[in-house]
């Protein structure tokens, strides 16, 4: 049998796996369609948001990740409301930080 920790590692793994690949997806298949990126964008903070499972480390890759696709997106208005959403994920995680 696995211990706690090993099925959480091995769930983050997973979880961090897809959001990778989705952001694959993201970067290869959805042109130059401000309207459908900023929607997918939209999605993919949502999902950050939601996954608690993620360590700081793979969690803050992700929403840097995500903070560089909406800075490409064509529409100024665009970027500004995605990185909003995407600062939201960064507050969250200082929020949430048992450091402070």
């Amino acid at each position: 049998k696995r211990s706690i920790r090993e099925k959480s590692t091995w769930g983050e793994n997973i979880v961090y796996e897809f959001l990778t690949q989705a952001m694959g997806v993201f970067e290869e298949h959805l042109g130059s369609d401000s309207k459908v990126q900023f929607n997918c964008i939209q999605l993919i903070v949502g999902a950050l948001s939601a996954i608690k499972i993620l360590d700081p480390e793979n969690r803050d890759t992700l929403t840097t990740k995500t903070a560089q696709y909406s800075s490409k997106l064509l529409k100024r208005q665009d970027q500004a409301r995605a990185l909003a959403l995407v600062a939201h994920v960064f507050w969250g995680e200082a929020e949430n930080d048992p450091k402070d």
